[in-house]
């Protein structure tokens, strides 16, 4: 999967790059708009979780970079999420740690506004972080979304009525329906969107939840608690508390 790592400095930094053997595309569709920023989709996340794991438990099998053979879950640890995240307003963004690089000429004018993929063509390696190197790749010029409708006539036509002159819509207007018509695509990406959202949010209460266990359990190994003291029980679950008053 790897090339031959290099170790590379900036500043006081020191670290290791390993390019991918053959870059590695996500196959995803992502826009550009004219300032060059590449629209964060968060739809393509579940690939760019997936190629995370497969990299990072390769890793664990290469013998180049590490006096030991790291663990997965060591590796885990240090790799912040690669691909989109969310900021404080809850709004998909690039993670700060995926780097990107174009490889076309961002200047000519075919490639503003367009479909670009990401291939993933190395890694960064520091003491505390693993990081993606992605390749922006042109796909094609970007196109509005349209919404196709057949317009066949499949019965025969209804007869045709004359025109009748209306010399007052006031009444009529109030009662038109209106239709609104959404792209099937945006409300794709729409739903991915909160659907990420939400996985993102159980994993943070999963989180906070593990490391509440683990500040208790340090607590009462470190203190003695009475029986007339709180022991935390209001902040518990039934499978909490059974896990806590096993030998």
């Amino acid at each position: 999967m790897f090339g031959i790592p290099e170790r590379r400095a900036e500043g006081n930094t020191v670290y290791f790059y390993v390019p991918m053997a053959t870059p590695i595309s996500l196959d995803v569709r992502l826009q550009m708009n004219a300032k060059l920023t590449i629209v964060p989709d968060p739809s393509i996340q579940a690939k760019v979780t997936s190629l995370q794991k497969a990299v990072l438990m390769e890793l664990t099998k290469t013998e180049a970079l590490f006096k030991n053979k790291p663990s997965y879950e060591s590796l885990e640890r240090i790799t912040p999420q690669w691909g989109v995240i969310y900021d404080a307003e809850n709004k998909p963004c690039w993670s700060q740690y995926t780097e990107k690089e174009f490889f076309f000429n961002v200047k000519e004018g075919a490639y503003i506004n367009c479909i670009v993929d990401l291939e993933l063509i190395g890694i960064l390696i520091t003491r505390s972080t693993i990081s993606p190197k992605f390749a922006v790749k042109f796909v094609s010029a970007a196109s509005a979304d349209v919404i196709d409708f057949d317009w066949q006539i499949t019965a025969a036509p209804a007869p045709v009525k004359e025109i009748e002159e209306v010399s007052d819509l006031g009444a009529a207007e109030a009662d038109v329906n209106t239709l609104t018509l959404r792209s099937p695509v945006l409300i794709a990406k729409e739903k991915a969107a909160a659907k990420e959202q939400v996985k993102v949010l159980f994993r943070t209460a999963e989180d906070a939840r593990e490391a509440a266990l683990d500040a208790m359990a340090s607590f009462f190994n470190k203190y003695e608690v009475s029986d007339a003291e709180s022991q935390f029980s209001d902040w518990l679950s039934d499978d909490d508390e059974s896990t806590n008053s096993e030998p």
